[in-house]
């Protein structure tokens, strides 16, 4: 779980990117940085490009991702729904596939991820 405005979730992404041969990571902002954390959420949600959408999210523009009229609000109900149940108060939150969790970010995220 990230926040489009989160500098610590930056440095995560930008970290896993390089481990994406390696692992499969699922990125699912959500608004828990201000009233603008929302509308950007949003915009990623209801960008018509996916990937356009996960490059502005990794260097911070997302003001001009080109929308979705018809956008289905409902993939973003399920994250925050499931963020709540979490009990998720502060990103970036990681879930390890072996249901380990990191809340921020890990010093090494290869080495998190390895178990060590």
């Amino acid at each position: 779980f990230v926040a489009p405005r989160c500098p610590h979730c930056h440095e995560l992404l930008k970290q896993a990117l390089p481990l994406t041969k390696e692992y499969t990571f699922q990125i699912l902002p959500v608004p828990v940085l201000g009233p603008d954390s929302e509308r950007q959420v949003r915009q990623l949600g209801c960008a018509r490009d996916k990937k356009a959408a996960t490059d502005a999210l990794l260097n911070g523009r997302i003001g001009n991702l080109e929308q979705d009229d018809a956008c289905n609000l409902e993939p973003m109900q399920r994250t925050l729904v499931t963020a709540q149940i979490l009990g998720i108060q502060g990103v970036p939150f990681i879930v390890a596939n072996d249901g380990r969790i990191s809340r921020g970010r890990p010093y090494d995220l290869s080495a998190w991820l390895e178990g060590r």
